[in-house]
């Protein structure tokens, strides 16, 4: 009945929110079957279905600048183009965390508008640890619809640990993962979770970060040892403190001050068998590194503290390694990356960057 009456007519067509192909081959598919001079605009979340439709153009959204989002903010929190008085600071606090999404700038407008000054500060405060539930709900859908799982971790790995790392690096350590990386950013960047800079960044809009981010803390809300990915400070302390990681964590970031005297244990890994990515900041170890996780893909140490890697620190299934040791007996420590080159059972010697050999390890940095 549609298609009966729009070919006889000269028509603006606009399908919102199109998530499958049927969906447009259905209603446009076949172009004759609409009047001279119409027009179809169709707006969805993955930019693979209009390649495959071949459309005539494609416009990517923008975020809004800086006084765009202000202006939109102001809207929704106060009633009018400008902010109350005194409250420009804070307004421009919370454009600043939306990052040009309207989305948030409505919502976060909305939910602040006739509130107090300390009820402002406590919303800013909280956003820094928990995401807005609408505005989280909302940008949940993409995820969602992510076709299976792999896709999904490696969205949660990239929110999590590679945002703002190389695009062919962050795909070698992904496939030594099995996750099929190649396919799989591919997907993302089509559906605009991901992007890639110019240099070839992986690139996440912060609100899609902490989308990211906040699915893995939903898993265990008050348990981080029980959750797969761990980047928070906090979190992490307490687990290596406490020596109360799980098989459940896959990947872990730890970074300290170059001055930091803490130090923790080795022992304190032993439980994580299903680590597979490790970032660690100027993280002093003691103790057996038998204990070490035997099934990481990617090691990054920046601020390593030893010349040799020490026995036991045999780690077959590496991909990806990236040490750079700090020599803290200089008054002005400098760093210096040093790269496996001879390999002995046990002991690996670190030295002058240049090709390696060692086995399953692909890449340096």
């Amino acid at each position: 009945m549609i298609k009966d009456r729009l070919c006889t007519k000269r028509a603006l067509v606009v399908l919102d929110d199109v998530s499958e192909f049927e969906q447009l081959n259905a209603l446009c598919g076949n172009r004759n079957g609409i009047g001279p001079g119409s027009i179809i605009i169709i707006t969805t979340r993955d930019a693979r279905l209009l390649d495959i439709l071949g459309v005539d153009y494609i416009y990517e959204a923008e975020e809004l600048n800086a006084c765009e989002s202000l202006e939109l903010f102001n809207w929704h929190a106060f009633r009018e183009a400008s902010p109350t008085e005194g409250f420009l600071s804070l307004s421009e606090d919370v454009v600043y965390y939306c990052g040009g999404l309207p989305l948030a700038l409505e919502v976060l407008g909305s939910y602040l508008f006739k509130r107090t000054k300390h009820e402002w500060h406590s919303v800013l405060s909280k956003l820094k640890k928990i995401p807005n539930d609408q505005i989280h709900d909302k940008l949940k859908i993409s995820f969602d619809g992510l076709r299976d799982h792999m896709e999904k971790d490696i969205f949660l790995d990239v929110s999590c640990f590679f945002i703002g790392k190389d695009r062919a690096y962050v795909t070698e350590i992904l496939n030594g993962c099995g996750l099929h990386a190649d396919i799989g950013l591919t997907v993302l960047i089509e559906r605009s979770l991901i992007k890639v800079e110019n240099n070839n960044k992986l690139r996440m809009h912060s609100l899609l970060r902490d989308m990211g981010r906040e699915i893995v803390r939903e898993s265990s809300p008050e348990e981080p040892e029980k959750r797969s990915r761990l980047w928070c400070h906090e979190d992490v302390v307490d687990v290596l403190t406490d020596h109360n990681g799980t098989k459940a964590i896959e990947g872990l970031v730890m970074k300290l001050q170059m001055t930091s005297c803490v130090c923790f244990d080795t022992s304190a890994f032993e439980k994580m068998k299903r680590l597979r990515l490790l970032q660690l900041e100027h993280v002093q170890l003691n103790g057996d590194y038998e204990c070490f996780p035997k099934h990481l893909r990617w090691l990054s140490w920046q601020g390593f503290p030893l010349k040799y890697t020490p026995e036991n620190f045999y780690q077959k299934n590496l991909v990806a390694m990236d040490f750079k040791h700090i020599d803290r007996g200089t008054e002005d420590p400098k760093s210096q990356s040093f790269q496996v080159l001879e390999k002995h059972p046990g002991l690996f010697k670190l030295t002058e960057p240049r090709k390696a050999h060692y086995e399953g390890l692909s890449k340096f940095v």
